[in-house]
């Protein structure tokens, strides 16, 4: 989600919320004229500012959380299950969303404490935020406009507690009631240690969090799980690597380079955000991701040109190209006139890891390119944990898996290390066990660092 966009939706949804309180006034004052009843407005807006700003805060909430969504239904009652996908998980997009559900309640919570004395008790408040948000998650449920998550209700009640607090601890100071302040001072004292032990936990690791580790066990008492092979019990030495994110001017000569040898040279329509850059020319379309420098280009038929893929021709234009070098192994198509060059790490050297898949026609006219090649800086070699050890975990039920598993047995039949990308872009060794059940197919990811 990218900045503008969150600027246009709050744009739009203040709109609408002020032609909504725009209407209700209007409406309430055809009602008092009718009954030959006079109202100030004015006044009754400088008594009751703090109400109307409350009303009117929490309509443009209701207009960003559900009325600018399509039309999808969920529910999700696990608590933590937002933090532990962001801390696992580590994406900007997972921690934006965790803490914009806590900031986006924050104002309400200032503000309540003005609107009655009632609020200025702390179960007033609670009470209040609370069900300020479950009408807000059930909406979502009832009319199909999102997810009903418990997360969600702890977020936006700690977001709105955490402002009454803010508010309550300025007015106790100017009234010099010190023992209530030092109560108002618990949760946001409480909220920063955390935040804080948490900041410092994740970096003074030498990795990141990778997706797959595990935050609680996973239940696999009923199930049987087994090995067909004889599993090793040897702790290899794994090369570790971080993945090199490439700056502006590199991007600018990147894309300068591939206009000059796909032959884009018309002035193409950009659309850009954080992540990838989209440009659109009159005879293709290339997309440029910004966080690893990988692209793909696919041209736009209809000038007339054959579309019949040809493998040979591929090869050929792939290495006249230059985006193949020695450390690439293609491979051989099976069933398709795809060219396909794969590279792999070696443990030791500085290097590329990932897939070139390239078509174009028996003229030699490409069209299409899917550079998923990512270059990475070697830092040093860990021991891994042995086959068996993570294998041993896999029993335990130590690993994330998206469904549950009700099967009864499950036999595995074969095993790979690889890398993963963590939350720091260092490649991780995961192992990756492959086996089936009765009905299913399973794939397990088991963190192989101690």
């Amino acid at each position: 989600m990218s900045y503008e966009y969150m600027i246009g939706q709050l744009f739009e949804a203040s709109l609408y919320t002020i032609l909504f309180l725009l209407a209700g006034v209007f409406l309430t004052t055809i009602y008092l004229r009718t009954h030959n009843k006079q109202i100030n407005w004015l006044y009754l807006a400088g008594k009751y500012r703090s109400v109307l700003f409350t009303v009117f805060y929490y309509l443009l909430v209701l207009r960003i959380t559900c009325f600018s969504r399509i039309h999808f239904q969920g529910i999700n009652l696990r608590l933590f299950a937002s933090y532990e996908d962001a801390w696992f998980g580590g994406s900007s997009h997972a921690w934006q969303q965790l803490l914009l559900n806590i900031i986006m309640f924050i104002p309400l919570g200032m503000t309540l404490p003005f609107v009655h004395r009632f609020f200025r008790r702390w179960y007033g408040s609670l009470l209040t935020l609370f069900g300020g948000s479950l009408l807000i998650e059930t909406i979502q449920f009832v009319f199909e406009l999102g997810v009903f998550e418990a997360d969600d209700l702890l977020n936006n009640t700690l977001g709105g507690m955490l402002g009454f607090c803010i508010v309550m601890m300025v007015l106790s100071a100017r009234t010099k009631r010190w023992k209530p302040l030092a109560g108002y001072t618990a949760l946001p004292v409480m909220i920063l240690l955390i935040s804080l032990s948490a900041f410092i936990l994740y970096w003074s690791k030498p990795y990141g969090n990778l997706t797959y580790s595990v935050f609680r066990p996973y239940a696999l008492s009923q199930t049987n799980v087994s090995y067909r092979h004889k599993l090793s019990k040897k702790q290899p030495m794994i090369g570790m690597y971080r993945l090199r994110t490439p700056n502006q001017k590199q991007i600018r000569m990147l894309i300068r380079t591939l206009e000059i040898k796909l032959k884009l040279q018309d002035q193409p329509l950009i659309n850009e955000n954080s992540i990838q850059q989209v440009r659109s020319y009159a005879n293709g379309q290339l997309i440029i991701n910004k966080e690893n420098g990988s692209w793909s280009y696919a041209r736009i038929a209809g000038d007339g040109t054959n579309q019949d893929n040809n493998w040979l021709m591929a090869k050929h234009t792939g290495e006249k190209l230059g985006l193949v070098d020695s450390a690439a192994k293609l491979q051989k198509p099976e069933d398709s006139s795809y060219a396909v060059w794969v590279w792999k790490l070696d443990g030791t050297h500085n290097g590329k890891k990932g897939t070139l898949m390239l078509s174009c026609g028996e003229n030699g006219i490409v069209n299409f390119i899917d550079y998923d090649v990512s270059q990475y800086t070697y830092v040093r070699k860990e021991k891994a944990i042995s086959q068996n050890r993570a294998f041993s975990k896999l029993k335990h039920g130590e690993f994330r898996a998206s469904s549950t598993i009700t099967a009864k047995r499950i036999v595995f039949d074969r095993a790979a290390l690889e890398y993963q990308l963590d939350s720091k872009n260092y490649l991780q060794p995961v192992y990756i066990f492959w086996g089936k059940s009765e009905r299913n197919e399973w794939e397990i990811v088991i963190p192989a660092l101690p």
